[in-house]
């Protein structure tokens, strides 16, 4: 019938998206769940980027690094993060991540230029 686990996420997503309370813990506790499980938890990343205060979700994204550091898009996802606070050399960095992780990338070259 399908992923029982995923409509109760989904399900609990929605009742706190309709009841405007705030959703970090939900996410957290998401995160923490299953931490193999890379793609529900990048999901969750990207789901309260907007419920997040700005460092808290660097913070969150840096986390998620430590533990899966092969992830090109999130390094991606860091380095612009850092660029728009104009934190340049942690972008820098960030981006060359991106670089090592896709060598056959030209556009990843052209934007660490």
């Amino acid at each position: 019938m399908g992923d029982v686990p995923a409509i109760k996420k989904l399900t609990t997503f929605i009742d706190f998206t309709l009841s405007n309370e705030p959703c970090s813990e939900y996410f957290d506790d998401l995160i923490v769940e299953d931490r193999t499980n890379y793609d529900s938890r990048k999901q969750a990343l990207t789901a309260f980027k907007a419920a997040y205060e700005w460092d808290d979700y660097v913070a969150k994204l840096n986390e998620y690094l430590k533990e899966n550091p092969n992830d090109a898009e999130a390094w991606l996802e860091l380095g612009d993060l850092y660029t728009e606070r104009g934190q340049y050399l942690r972008a820098l960095f960030c981006l060359e991540e991106v670089v090592m992780l896709t060598p056959d990338n030209d556009y990843y070259f052209l934007r660490l230029a």
